[in-house]
């Protein structure tokens, strides 16, 4: 089978932390570019293939409605996930660095308004710290 993992990662799986009503979701596959192992799989499910970034660890995002999910497909071994799991696993388990966190990111919405990108700048750093 191409399907390896399936990770709760995001805001969403921090219990406790303030969150969007998004799920975001990591999707471990042996090889991400191999789209015929999982994108028909995925789609009879309701999700709606809406990126591909082949040169970001083979990413795909699928796009599902109703609860609003952001599903991460990633090929294996990738440092993306492995960040991913990190961060969630660290922010469960540090009540400190948590409420940092939840802080920076009612800070970083501001101004923001719908650009989501300047909204992770905005947190970039200490996320990175």
């Amino acid at each position: 089978s191409n399907l390896l993992r399936i990770d709760h990662i995001g805001s969403t799986a921090v219990p406790g932390l303030a969150a969007k009503p998004v799920i975001d979701i990591d999707l471990t596959v042996a090889d991400a570019t191999d789209e015929k192992t999982y994108v028909l799989a995925l789609e009879s499910l309701g999700y709606k293939l809406i990126v591909r970034e082949p040169r970001f660890h083979g990413h795909r995002l699928f796009h599902y409605d109703n609860p609003r999910v952001n599903l991460h497909v990633f090929t294996q071994d990738t440092p993306e996930t492995i960040r991913h799991v990190l961060f969630r696993d660290w922010l469960r388990q540090s009540k400190k660095d948590c409420q940092l966190y939840a802080d920076v990111k009612l800070d970083a919405i501001k101004g923001c308004s719908l650009d989501i990108q300047q909204y992770h700048e905005n947190k970039s750093k200490v996320v990175r710290e």
